[in-house]
């Protein structure tokens, strides 16, 4: 007897969050430890990529690359679930938008002209991704059949939004600007950041979001093996 699984795209998913959280918390310890500190008010969550050769960036930048590739299953799992065309467009574009993370991961804030590419794929990609996502998933079923995803989605879209707007702020301002991100030497680091505080903002957001999706997921296929006891089991 043979016992065929259909939940490892959950649990991977489910570990690539762990991953995600940990080398997080490890890289923020370490930024710590090294600079007298980080804030969550004024630091980017991509400055704990950088210097890119140091055991901190390491440890974050890897965290990226291992997460996003661990969360691409829950991604295709969840269009797959709502079989629209809809939500087969939104699976594209969280690839898109993974891929991006991933890049980000190879191409650190001390790389900044890539960087900025790969996390503006990331962040635009993710954004039209969890949109779409969110209606296909409403027209599909409805608010009830999972509200903790709804939400999630519109949370995330908020911060998406939010966060896009200030950086697209940021790239028009002059350059003797702290907000001018074109310039890195011309920072004066303000003791609250719009854009490190809504980045941090996005960050949360897509974990909330891709927990929501994956209890959805779990609980439906739990659901369904309850329905069809056998349906997993082959002779």
């Amino acid at each position: 007897m043979k016992i065929k699984s259909n939940h490892l795209p959950i649990w991977l998913a489910f570990c690539g969050l762990v991953v995600q959280t940990c080398g997080i918390a490890w890289a923020i310890s370490i930024f710590s430890a090294e600079r007298g500190g980080f804030s969550f008010l004024n630091n980017f969550v991509s400055e704990l990529g950088a210097p890119r050769h140091s055991l901190m960036a390491q440890v974050f930048n890897w965290t990226m690359i291992i997460s996003s590739l661990m969360l691409f299953p829950l991604m295709y799992s969840l269009g797959l679930h709502i079989r629209t065309k809809l939500a087969y467009v939104a699976t594209a574009l969280g690839t898109c938008a993974l891929a991006g993370a991933v890049g980000v991961g190879f191409a650190p804030m001390d790389l900044l002209v890539p960087h900025i590419i790969l996390a503006m794929m990331f962040f635009w990609g993710w954004l039209f991704s969890v949109i779409l996502f969110t209606i296909a998933f409403c027209r599909r079923f409805s608010f009830r059949e999972s509200p903790s995803l709804v939400l999630a989605g519109i949370f995330s879209i908020i911060a998406c939004c939010l966060f896009l707007a200030v950086v697209f702020n940021a790239f028009h301002m002059s350059a003797d600007t702290c907000f001018n991100i074109k310039n890195t030497q011309a920072f004066k680091r303000p003791a609250i950041w719009d854009i490190a505080i809504l980045e941090w903002c996005v960050v949360i957001t897509l974990i909330a979001w891709n927990l929501a999706t994956l209890r959805y997921l779990l609980r439906r296929k739990y659901s369904t093996q309850i329905e069809h006891p056998t349906s997993n089991i082959q002779l």
